[in-house]
């Protein structure tokens, strides 16, 4: 939550309140914020729908099995947040009035429509990344968590600004929208190291995954209920 309050900051701070800047473009920011807002609640639920298996046996000390739902998770999360990017990125090209539920016409200008399919990529980053901090979370590794997301925030707000220093009063949505890509990616990059390190004791193994349907919609399940729990909040 604070990092997106901050980062809405920062974007106005940059672009928002340019000397050149119109009305409509402070809107547009505001707008964005609110389907990056959405789409993160959804990214961070169904990562952590998986998680909360894991969490469960990894304190009964049944490592094998929360090896397994580790694994099951990531894909999982993986798999849906694709299934999310195609579907978000088809229905906005629908005609009006049902590619307006995606994104409002009125905003495809001004590099909205650029924007909110980059930030349909960087969904599909966070939801990765949100399985990777929920298992660290869930050995307990906090303060390893803590520094990942200060140093997600530091890389974001050093590429905007580098960004800001470099174009001026040229930067636009799109800058904004890269720099929260690249930031996510980065820590993406970990993540994928990280899963697939040996030493990681929910490192991934697809050889010897072995999963049930009922698993499948347990998580399932799991992730839809959060999913409408975070997105009603965040909406309002």
């Amino acid at each position: 939550m604070l990092f997106q309050q901050l980062s809405v900051s920062i974007d106005f701070y940059i672009i928002g309140n340019q000397s050149n800047s119109s009305t409509n473009l402070d809107k547009t920011i505001s707008y964005m914020a609110q389907i990056k807002k959405i789409l993160q609640s959804v990214a961070i639920a169904l990562g952590g729908a998986g998680v909360i298996l894991v969490a469960r046996e990894y304190k009964k000390k049944n490592f094998t099995k929360a090896k397994q739902y580790a694994t099951l998770a990531f894909l999982l999360a993986i798999i849906s947040s694709l299934f999310f990017l195609v579907v978000l990125g088809l229905g906005v090209l629908l005609p009006a009035p049902f590619g307006d539920i995606f994104l409002n016409k009125s905003y495809h200008s001004q590099n909205g429509l650029t924007y909110y399919y980059l930030i349909l990529i960087t969904f599909v980053a966070i939801t990765m990344n949100a399985v990777f901090i929920g298992l660290e979370r869930a050995k307990e590794k906090t303060r390893f968590v803590l520094i990942l997301n200060i140093c997600l925030i530091i890389t974001r707000i050093s590429i905007s600004f580098a960004f800001k220093a470099i174009k001026q009063n040229q930067v636009n949505l799109i800058d904004l929208a890269l720099a929260d890509l690249i930031a996510n990616l980065l820590l993406t990059l970990v993540t994928f190291y990280c899963m697939f390190s040996s030493k990681n004791i929910f490192n991934l193994q697809f050889k010897n995954l072995v999963f049930s349907k009922r698993t499948v919609k347990t998580i399932l399940k799991l992730a839809g209920t959060l999913i409408i729990a975070k997105s009603t909040y965040e909406i309002g």
